[in-house]
């Protein structure tokens, strides 16, 4: 699918420091996940009054509001209706019963899009960053993404919503699992898209970001959940020390540092750590889980290997989609096959070293582990035994093999 430049609606400069603070008290709360040992492991957001989160009635006097200031147009006649909602937002389907052109911008729009509200955690980076991803990945990727038509990442309206109108992609629908677990073909599908990403060649980590003026792409502060939570030791400085990191080194030191933070009694010593060290410390904090870990011995197996022809893997930056699981895959169905139409869900996908990416391989491929967790449960929600791993980094180091190349 062809896709131009989205069309930003209002300028919008990046909050750091208090006003950050601000902008995320005023919708979001959050709540502390532990691990096995019931230490803080992570915070997660969530809207903080259900009273002021998105609704149809809202949606719909937001629109409204932005006509009345000519910041964007749209026919009188449209319906605002619920589509979806995940974690971090909310998706609501507009209709105004026929294709239309935008005055402001020119732009033309089908008779129906959706419009998606973020939960904003990390207030502007996060909107800046998905929209600009999704814009690279399909021009210098060739993936199969919704197109993203009109933006706002500044808040700048009475609900302090930012939101994004982009494509509904038509005649498609999400993978049947129950009919497609088993399908070699349905593998090959997932991971000729995961390909696209893999090939996608960096030099720093972080989140790509765009010039909208010039249609530049570039590597910015990375949104990660873990540079944007509170912490008791202070606010992470978003927008300084979060990225972009030209070193692995780098990288896994600000997510230890910001890991640590979490635990008012934790030692900071990522410091002092060596190189060598900082990998082991990875593997024992909680950035890396148990199923990570797996995943790191796999890749660092594979570099070790005398023909690996690439011999620095598993620190390269790569854009891998941590959550592209079926959910997030839309198919379109003929009676011979299913084609991929779209990966959807780009919320906080970034550019980070390979070897320390959560799930390297597509989510949409766990069901191909199932025969290695069948008789295998856990004892713990988050702990597998060793085996279940095991079994599973050499179906990923099968996967990695065929579809890398290296």
């Amino acid at each position: 699918m062809a896709h131009g430049l989205p069309t930003r609606l209002q300028a919008a400069a990046p909050p750091c420091g208090q006003q950050l603070r601000e902008r995320q008290a005023r919708h979001i709360g959050w709540q502390g996940d532990t691990d096995s040992q019931g230490k803080v492991a992570y915070m997660n957001p969530h809207w903080k009054d259900p009273a002021k989160a998105p609704s149809v009635i809202r949606t719909h006097q937001m629109l409204s509001w932005y006509d009345n200031q000519g910041i964007f147009t749209i026919p009188r006649a449209y319906t605002v209706s619920y589509f979806n909602g995940g974690a971090y937002s909310v998706l609501f389907r507009i209709s105004t019963g026929e294709a239309w052109v935008e005055e402001k911008s020119g732009r033309e729009v089908p008779a129906d899009v959706l419009l998606r509200v973020s939960c904003a955690w990390a207030p502007y980076y996060g909107t800046e960053s998905e929209v600009a991803t999704m814009t690279y990945v399909a021009r210098k990727g060739g993936v199969s993404v919704p197109e993203v038509y009109f933006f706002d990442s500044s808040a700048a309206n009475p609900f302090g919503y930012e939101f994004t109108i982009m494509q509904l992609v038509q005649d498609a629908e999400t993978v049947d699992e129950s009919r497609y677990r088993d399908s070699k073909d349905m593998e090959d599908r997932v991971m000729v898209e995961f390909r696209k990403l893999w090939g996608l060649e960096f030099g720093d980590s972080g989140s790509i970001y765009c010039d909208w003026a010039t249609g530049d792409f570039f590597m910015g502060p990375m949104v990660l959940l873990a540079f944007f939570c509170p912490s008791t030791r202070g606010f992470t400085t978003a927008g300084s020390a979060i990225g972009p990191f030209a070193t692995w080194e780098q990288y896994a030191r600000a997510l230890l540092d910001a890991r640590e933070s979490l635990d008012p009694t934790a030692i900071r010593t990522v410091g002092s750590l060596s190189s060598k060290d900082l990998v082991t410390a990875a593997a024992g904090n909680n950035i890396v889980s148990d199923h990570l870990r797996a995943e790191i011995d796999m890749v660092s197996g594979l570099v070790a290997r005398d023909d690996s022809s690439e011999p620095g893997l598993p620190f390269k930056p790569r854009l891998v989609h941590h959550d592209m699981h079926m959910g997030n895959i839309l198919v379109r169905k003929t009676l011979r096959q299913c084609m991929i139409a779209a990966v959807i869900d780009w919320e906080g996908v970034v550019v980070r070293p390979a070897g320390l990416i959560e799930n390297v391989i597509p989510k949409a491929l766990d069901s191909v582990y199932s025969s290695c967790s069948d008789g295998i449960r856990p004892k713990h929600p988050h702990v597998f035994p060793r085996e279940y791993y095991a079994a599973k980094a050499r179906e990923a180091r099968r996967l990695l093999k065929k579809f890398t190349k290296i």
